[in-house]
């Protein structure tokens, strides 16, 4: 890094900077929906790089250098305006430090990045997201699980939308009724942190485990949130804003029967496989016996051949999510290989392989009753 040149001006002092650092900070879109940017930071020299380096091995974050804040309409606001949460990415080796925003900017807001480090002067970029509707309103695309039949101690629901939605206030448009079209009284775990994947299209919605896990008040004083043998409807007002500001193209309705608590572990070795033919691209099909949750069986399951060697392809849930398919991208091979299955993955009501939901706070557990087992074998011929 070059040092500052001081020049004395009579009245004041100025400062002028060698021409080696000239950060430049740039908003950049992303891909996934219009309101998905990151700030980078760029043009450093390599002793600028360096120092920031040693202050990152010493334990300071990027968040001290790059802040990103939502700009008030009162200026006089502005300090008491918290930086957005966020993912850094500090790559001195290629000259740039980036950061993306946990979640899609909002329209009709504006942002501004602010990059303070050394003895550099703040550098400082804004950006607003237009307002003006783009492309058609958003609507509900799916509601998980999908299976008309939920066991009384569901965990949760997932809500798939076409495009990126507004935040806050989503308890305000999700409604759930009995059969007799009266509202639960809160059913849901109404959290700050509403919890929503990074392009703002999907959102997991938990039905509060005090009302499922037994011993617990919830439970004991008000019941289930939902209770075995009746039927109820999950609601969604289509006065939900997007992230555009506009209401959803129409409601959204889910019904379904309740049945019997269910706390059983996942036992991988209840699965049934179907192998394809060597030589073919046909799906290894893996039928479950049960659904399993929506958003964990569809990325935590794997396929490897023996040798840990990774096979390329995609996944895909059939049949009400019991039912997963691996198609590869290339024809399969003859050979050995296995399927991963993580011990975090659960059913609907949350339990996972070898142990109940409830079962780590509520149960005393045989260690050797629970299967150690996480892979199974299949052979393609």
């Amino acid at each position: 890094m070059k040092r500052l040149l001081v020049l004395w001006t009579g009245l004041s002092i100025a400062t002028v900077l060698w021409a080696e650092d000239k950060p430049v900070l740039t908003w950049q879109p992303l891909p996934g929906s219009p309101s998905n940017y990151r700030v980078e930071v760029s043009g450093l020299g390599a002793e600028m790089w360096a120092r920031l380096k040693s202050e990152r091995d010493q334990g300071i974050e990027p968040e001290r250098w790059l802040s990103v804040r939502v700009v008030p309409k009162d200026l006089l606001k502005a300090l008491d305006v918290p930086a957005m949460g966020g993912r850094f990415d500090f790559a001195p080796e290629k000259a740039y430090l980036r950061f993306e925003p946990d979640y899609a900017l909002e329209p009709g807001l504006r942002y501004e990045a602010v990059f303070r480090a050394g003895d550099l002067l703040p550098v400082r970029a804004t950006l607003s997201i237009p307002n003006h509707p783009e492309g058609p309103p958003t609507r509900v695309l799916s509601i998980y699980p999908s299976s008309e039949v939920l066991p009384e101690n569901l965990l949760k629901f997932y809500l798939v939308f076409s495009g990126s939605m507004s935040r806050g206030h989503i308890y305000d448009f999700i409604e759930l009724r009995d059969e007799w079209g009266k509202t639960v009284e809160i059913p849901f775990l109404e959290i700050d942190e509403e919890l929503w994947d990074a392009a703002q299209t999907r959102l997991t919605l938990f039905i509060d485990p005090g009302r499922i896990k037994r011993g617990v008040k919830p439970l004991e004083e008000v019941g289930p949130a939902i209770k075995a043998g009746r039927r109820y409807s999950l609601r969604i007002d289509s006065k939900w804003p997007d992230a555009q500001g506009r209401p959803l193209a129409a409601p959204a309705l889910k019904t379904f029967r309740v049945a019997p608590p269910d706390r059983t572990p996942i036992d991988p070795l209840t699965w049934r496989l179907a192998t394809p033919r060597a030589g073919t691209r046909d799906p290894l099909v893996v039928r479950f016996g049960e659904p399993l949750d929506f958003g964990l069986a569809g990325r935590l399951l794997s396929i490897r051949r023996a040798g840990n060697a990774e096979i390329a392809g995609r996944a895909e849930l059939h049949a009400l999510e019991s039912e997963w398919r691996w198609i590869p991208d290339q024809p399969w091979l003859a050979g050995c290989g296995v399927i991963r299955v993580p011990s975090i993955l659960e059913d609907l009501a949350g339990n996972n392989v070898g142990k109940a939901f409830e079962v780590d706070v509520f149960e005393k557990v045989d260690r050797n009753s629970v299967p150690g087992r996480n892979e199974i074998s299949f052979e393609i011929r």
